[in-house]
């Protein structure tokens, strides 16, 4: 049986920590939270992402979708 790869285990997930300590403020517990796997050309800086968009699968953009294909696990 196949584990479900969650954002949280990616190297590229970053915690939004005023969503997750005032979660009635600002909406949902980690809705803000954040990947950033793609790397501006032009700028060099990296591109964020919300984690919940990323994870659609009808966003017209490549994402990761429900399927991570993206997916880094975190180097412990």
């Amino acid at each position: 049986m196949n584990e479900q790869k969650l954002c949280k285990d990616c190297k590229y997930y970053k915690k939004d920590w005023v969503s997750h300590l005032f979660p009635t403020i600002f909406g949902y517990r980690g809705e803000f939270d954040t990947c950033q796997r793609l790397v501006n050309p032009v700028t060099g800086r990296k591109q964020v992402d919300f984690c919940s968009i990323e994870r659609r699968d009808y966003y017209p953009l490549p994402t990761c979708g429900p399927e991570a294909k993206y997916f880094e696990p975190k180097n412990s």
